[in-house]
């Protein structure tokens, strides 16, 4: 395993998930959030306070989301990576609609969540490919 590219890749896909996080949550479904009963959720301010576990849980999904790139795609690369990010964020996308039985959510917003998982995954599977290559 090429370490330094492996942290470079996890660091680099830590930031982008965040910052991908604040576009797709805070900026575009704020208004769709605004208008749902967040009976289902803390507070915003309970959860400011939480952060410290949000770059934890940001920090260990990077981690293993590159580290299973290196598994599979040994020489990396930047259509590997998309591949692999768009499976995986094919993969955890699924899991969204068993939160719409779960959760009080729309089907709207379920779809949003969908999309917006392929997108980021896609994306950071790109930038863990761009990085960790030949």
């Amino acid at each position: 395993m090429k370490v330094t590219r492996y942290l470079s890749a996890t660091a680099v896909v830590a930031v982008f998930i965040a910052l991908w996080g604040w576009l797709f949550h805070d900026v575009i479904l704020h208004a769709m959030y605004g208008a749902m009963d967040y009976a289902w959720m803390r507070p915003i301010s309970e959860v400011h306070t939480m952060y410290a576990w949000v770059i934890l849980g940001l920090l260990l999904f990077s981690l293993f989301f590159v580290f299973l790139f290196t598994q599979f795609s040994k020489d990396g690369g930047i259509k590997p990576g998309m591949r692999y990010g768009f499976w995986i964020g094919a993969l955890f996308s699924a899991t969204m609609l068993t939160w719409y039985v779960m959760v009080p959510i729309t089907l709207t917003l379920t779809i949003w969540w969908i999309v917006g998982g392929l997108i980021e995954l896609t994306i950071a599977g790109v930038i863990a490919g761009a990085i960790y290559r030949k």
